[in-house]
């Protein structure tokens, strides 16, 4: 396995990882969750009520981004290694298994606390709690908003970019080297 194809696989990685990153983090500090009648609220995940379901759902997204932080970290340091030529057989394994936890732990939380968040937000303005409370809100013309998509997508690419810096240090092939 040359360096060069190695190499190729974890750079990719660490650009799906940065804008992943920069995504969640938009994403969650942005003001546009929730739009009613196709207009935006302006709510920022963090602006009102202390529910739990909220603070859960803050936590969780908060949780994404330090996620997305962690593997943006150790793709990084993968990177730097090898254009130094310094990897050794333990950071080829550590380092890849570190992006991939970490971006699987940060997106499926993303992923996780933005629906939560977009359903709480739902449910409290719809007046409902029952399994079709997205529904009734859809209904009402409560919406998620581009903050959500956001979240969801950086989400999806954080875990599809651990997923590439692991298969790099497989030598690109999911089997083995």
């Amino acid at each position: 396995m040359e360096i060069g194809k190695l190499l190729k696989y974890t750079l990719i990685a660490a650009i799906l990882i940065v804008i992943a990153f920069i995504l969640i983090v938009v994403g969650v500090a942005s003001p546009g969750w929730v739009y009613f009648n196709s207009i935006n609220s302006g709510i920022k995940l963090q602006d009102y009520d202390h529910s739990s379901a909220r603070q859960a759902a803050y936590a969780l997204c908060v949780i994404s981004t330090l996620g997305a932080a962690t593997a943006l970290t150790a793709v990084s340091i993968d990177v730097l290694l090898q254009l130094l030529n310094k990897m050794n057989e333990t950071t080829t394994k550590i380092l890849p298994l570190v992006t991939l936890i970490a971006a699987n732990v940060g997106g499926g939380f993303g992923i996780i606390g933005s629906i939560i968040h977009v359903a709480w937000y739902a449910s409290k303005f719809s007046n409902t709690s029952s399994i079709s409370t997205v529904y009734y809100s859809l209904s009402y013309g409560y919406i998620p908003g581009y903050s959500f998509f956001l979240t969801i997508i950086g989400s999806i690419i954080l875990i599809a970019g651990g997923g590439l810096a692991k298969k790099a240090s497989k030598g690109g092939h999911i089997g083995g080297v």
